[in-house]
């Protein structure tokens, strides 16, 4: 019996919920599609098409430039995004059942 499937587009956007404010280079060329050697040489030459944070000696790549770069609108706030921010992904149904539980 063979290990079923898994759609990494549908990987990625599951996992959208669960990252920070900022991510390492490392995820943000995941995300990208680009192999990690490559994306430190773009970040270094200042060529990776988003930000990169220098903290030390540490990168760091904020999400909501990374996220918007693909397509895909970061969760929002508790109440939830505007109809004309388009979809959201991850974390939506953990909002609205905190939301629901505190209005009891």
């Amino acid at each position: 019996m063979s290990a079923p499937e898994v759609d990494p587009v549908a990987a990625v956007l599951a996992g959208v919920g669960e990252l920070g404010a900022t991510v390492d280079v490392a995820t943000a060329a995941r995300l990208l599609g680009i192999g990690r050697t490559t994306a430190y040489q773009l970040a270094s030459q200042d060529a990776l098409p988003v930000p990169v944070v220098r903290i030390g000696r540490t990168l760091r790549v904020p999400t909501v430039p990374l996220l918007t770069l693909l397509g895909i609108t970061a969760p929002g706030p508790v109440g939830g995004p505007s109809p004309a921010q388009g979809p959201v992904w991850g974390g939506a149904e953990r909002r609205m059942v905190a939301r629901d539980e505190g209005s009891s």
